[in-house]
C-alpha cells in the first residue's frame, strides 16, 4: 500500500463478506423496532380514547337544557374507507352513551393513536350520522350534527313500516297500553301530532347522514305565534231530547300554514251520545277516529302541502239523552303543529249544547232589568 491507495487482501475481503451483510440485517432489524421503515399500521399503538361530543336533537317545543334531550347514542368507530392495509388495526368498535340535557356525550373507546376513523352516532328512533376521517388520539371532541327523527324500527331509514307504528300507538301516554316509545319521537311520553310531524318532515330519508359541518343549530328556532284557534260550532244551540243533531269542530288558521291537529274532545255520556264522526276533507290522513263513551279521540294530518284557512276538521253527530241546560263539548286536549312539530294553538273554543226548551236563557241585562223591580 502506497500513499493513500489501499488495496484489501484476501483475508480482508473474506470478513468484509461476512460481516456487511450481518451489519445491514442488524440496520434492518433495528429499524423495524424502532418504527424508522415501519407500514403505517405498526406505528400506532392501541389506546383508551375518550370521545366529547355533541348532538342535537329535534325538539320543537322543548329547547335544551331539558329532559327530551337526555336520550341514549350507539357511537361507532370504523376504520377509515381509504386505509387497504388493516393488518394488527381495530377495525371497527361500538361504545354507548347518554346524552345530558343539552345534547352532549362523554364515551370510551379502544382504538388504534393517529388513525383516521368514520364516526357513526345513532339513536334507536333516528337516523345515523356519520362524520368521516377523524383521526384519534387519547381525547377527541367531535359535532355529530342534527339526528334525524322518524326510524321507529331501528333500521336506519324511514318508510311505511315506521308510519305504522306511529299510527298503531297514536294517543297514548307512557304506561297506556299500547304505548310504544319507539314513536316518541320528541321524548315527551305521549305519541301525538308533533311526533307525525318529524316522521314527515324526514319521510323517506336514509341513513348513514354526512355530516360535514361544525355547530349546528342548537335549541329551536324562534316559536310561531299561537294564531291557530279551534272550536265547536255552533257554540251554542238548543235541542229537544231525543233529537239527532251534528256539531263541527272548525280550525281557524288564517295564514298558518298546518300540517295536522289532535282533539280529544269529552262530552257527559249520561246526556248525549255520540253517533258518528265524519273527517274533513283537508288532510288526507286520518291517524286515529275513536269514539266511545262520552270521548272522542281524533288526529288527521298530510303528508302534502300544509293548509291553512278555515278547515273543517270533522263534523260530530250526536243524539240528545236528557234535558239540560248546558251540556259542554269540550276540549279536553287539542293542538295543531307546523311543518316543523312545532305547536301553533293558541286557543280552544268548547260548544254548549241546552237540552229541552223549558230553561230559561238569562243574560245580564235582564238580570239587571229583574233585580231593580224587586223580581
Amino acid at each position: 500500500m502506497s500513499g493513500l491507495d489501499f488495496h484489501p487482501d484476501r483475508r480482508t475481503r473474506r470478513l468484509a463478506f461476512v460481516f456487511i451483510p450481518v451489519i445491514l440485517a442488524s440496520i434492518l432489524w433495528l429499524a423495524s423496532r424502532d418504527g424508522l421503515w415501519a407500514r403505517p399500521h405498526q406505528q400506532h399503538e392501541t389506546i383508551y380514547v375518550t370521545v366529547r361530543g355533541h348532538v342535537t336533537l329535534q325538539r320543537p317545543d322543548s329547547p335544551p337544557p331539558s329532559d327530551p334531550w337526555v336520550v341514549p347514542l350507539a357511537i361507532t368507530f370504523t376504520l377509515a374507507s381509504e386505509i387497504t392495509d388493516t393488518t394488527s388495526l381495530i377495525t371497527e368498535s361500538t361504545t354507548y352513551a347518554i346524552t345530558d340535557p343539552s345534547g352532549y356525550f362523554t364515551a370510551t373507546a379502544y382504538l388504534n393513536q393517529g388513525v383516521f376513523y368514520d364516526i357513526r352516532v345513532k339513536n334507536p328512533h333516528t337516523l345515523r350520522n356519520v362524520k368521516r376521517d377523524v383521526q384519534v388520539f387519547a381525547n377527541i371532541s367531535v359535532d355529530m350534527g342534527t339526528l334525524l327523527e322518524g326510524d321507529a324500527n331501528n333500521d336506519n331509514r324511514i318508510r311505511i313500516s315506521d308510519f305504522a307504528i306511529l299510527r298503531n300507538a297514536y294517543f297514548t301516554n307512557e304506561g297506556d297500553p299500547g304505548f310504544d316509545p319507539r314513536a316518541d319521537f320528541n321524548e315527551d311520553n305521549a305519541i301525538r301530532i308533533s311526533d307525525f310531524a318529524l316522521l314527515r318532515s324526514n319521510y323517506f330519508a336514509t341513513g348513514d347522514i354526512e355530516v360535514t359541518t361544525v355547530g349546528a343549530a342548537r335549541g329551536r328556532a324562534s316559536h310561531p305565534a299561537g294564531s291557530v284557534s279551534l272550536a265547536i260550532i255552533p257554540g251554542w244551540q238548543q235541542v229537544d231530547v231525543g233529537d239527532i243533531f251534528t256539531v263541527t269542530a272548525v280550525v281557524d288558521a288564517d295564514t298558518q300554514p298546518i300540517i295536522g291537529a289532535d282533539v280529544r274532545l269529552t262530552f257527559n255520556a249520561l246526556l248525549l251520545q255520540g253517533l258518528q264522526v265524519t273527517p274533513g276533507t283537508a288532510f288526507d290522513l286520518i291517524l286515529i277516529n275513536s269514539l266511545k263513551d262520552g270521548e272522542l279521540l281524533f288526529s288527521a294530518g298530510t303528508m302534502g302541502n300544509p293548509v291553512s284557512g278555515r278547515i273543517e276538521l270533522f263534523s260530530l253527530t250526536l243524539r240528545a239523552l236528557r234535558a239540560t241546560p248546558a251540556a259542554i263539548l269540550h276540549f279536553a286536549e287539542a293542538d295543531a303543529v307546523d311543518e316543523l312539530g312545532r305547536s301553533v294553538l293558541g286557543e280552544t273554543r268548547d260548544g254548549k249544547v241546552q237540552i229541552g226548551a223549558h230553561f230559561e236563557r238569562l243574560y245580564l241585562p235582564l238580570l239587571l232589568k229583574r233585580a231593580s223591580i224587586g223580581l
